[in-house]
């Protein structure tokens, strides 16, 4: 029933709900980038190249206004990462704790038997 409306833009749907607030209040983000993994034999430490592509000082600041942002990245050694940040005036950190370690224990589940329905 919704493939008819997948056209639909979201500023549309907002106005169709009128909700006066947004839709979303929680980001989850997959970040799928080449990372270096290799020995660092170059001069420049902010300098990098990757088949011929040169790449120089790559800095990133995340920043969202959801009140709770999970994100999925390769880590420093290129194995899969996660990241969750909360708003503190949004999220408690007790509750901020909590999340963390469901996500830790849901986390641990899967990759404990990969196989398992």
């Amino acid at each position: 029933a919704l493939l008819a409306h997948h056209h639909v833009a979201l500023a549309r749907i907002q106005k169709l709900t009128d909700s006066g607030g947004p839709l979303f209040d929680t980001l989850c983000v997959f970040e799928n980038y080449l990372v270096d993994t290799g020995p660092d034999d170059q001069e420049d430490p902010e300098t990098k190249e990757f088949a011929g592509l040169r790449v120089e000082a790559v800095t990133g600041r995340d920043a969202t206004h959801y009140p709770l942002t999970l994100v999925a990245a390769p880590g420093p050694d290129g194995a899969p990462a996660l990241r969750l940040s909360y708003r503190t005036d949004a999220v408690g950190e007790p509750e901020a704790a909590r999340i963390a370690a469901r996500l830790r224990r849901a986390v641990e589940e899967f990759t404990a038997d990969p196989h398992r329905p």
